[in-house]
């Protein structure tokens, strides 16, 4: 490394933001943040153990969006919850191998949506007419929850480990945390940011290989994406461009972000802590 890109390294380390609050007391890894605009909520899911263990220790948390602790244990009785979405006064929350409906202003479970084969269930989305998606990392599927129950909408090695959802027009994108997934979370090479019509199921890539990706935000212009081993995020532009916001993260994992106040929040799930960062 010669002495200009030494200095050019240094610049952009000096230039990340620093978080403007951050919560630590009573978390538990931490793996997914929600903005709930309409409440003027953040809420957290807490695993509270090892991501694939039916335990029944994990909760969700109810932040305020300037980080104030609203109630720390507002969900209860769920196992390892993860990714989440509301929709229709629900929130959806992905659980091991279960799609746990609970009802926004409670707080209370309504129903649990099992699927068989899932290995585990880690993050949600919806479409336009609020039809739930819910991906399937080690079982490389995503699923769409129908009449019938968790039903496979797409799955196999196309889908590199499906991770962070999110839908975008006619697309479901995917952040992939890579293809060959292993039981001690290892994968053959990085993911990537990949997309599949809603209706062609056709495949198209959005970035090249980043690294074991795990939360996925659209930011207005771009797309933001957490690297879970590598403890960082990315800005990921509409030709593919990656650009490094914030690294030095244990565990950056499902982010969330709010467009009002271009709030990016990252749970930090092997620090305990959930931080806020101003874009």
């Amino acid at each position: 490394m010669n002495f200009l890109s030494s200095l050019l390294l240094a610049a952009c380390a000096a230039a990340a933001p620093a978080p403007v609050w951050e919560v630590r007391e009573g978390l538990s890894a931490p793996e997914s943040a929600l903005v709930v605009p309409s409440k003027g909520w953040v809420l957290v899911s807490n695993v509270a153990g090892t991501p694939h263990e039916k335990d029944g220790n994990g909760w969700i948390s109810k932040l305020s969006l300037e980080g104030k602790v609203l109630d720390l244990k507002w969900a209860i009785g769920l196992d390892a919850p993860k990714g989440m979405k509301v929709s229709g006064g629900k929130l959806y929350v992905a659980d091991v191998d279960q799609l746990v409906e609970i009802r926004l202003e409670s707080g209370k479970i309504l129903r649990k949506h099992r699927a068989s084969d899932a290995k585990l269930l880690n993050d949600v989305a919806l479409d336009a007419a609020g039809r739930v998606y819910v991906s399937d990392t080690m079982g490389g599927r995503v699923y769409r929850l129908e009449k019938a129950g968790l039903v496979a909408f797409l799955e196999g090695d196309a889908l590199e480990s499906p991770n962070g959802l999110a839908i975008r027009g006619d697309a479901l994108y995917v952040a992939g945390w890579g293809p060959g997934i292993g039981p001690d979370w290892s994968s053959k090479a990085p993911g990537r940011l990949l997309s599949f019509g809603l209706k062609t199921k056709t495949r198209r890539e959005h970035s090249q290989p980043l690294g074991n990706l795990d939360g996925l935000e659209w930011a207005g212009d771009h797309w933001l994406v957490s690297d879970w081993v590598a403890g960082k995020v990315y800005r990921v532009d509409g030709n593919g461009a990656a650009e490094l916001l914030l690294e030095g993260l244990k565990g950056a994992a499902d982010i969330g972000f709010d467009r009002k106040t271009r709030l990016l929040i990252v749970p930090r799930m092997n620090e305990n802590a959930v931080s806020a960062y101003k874009l």
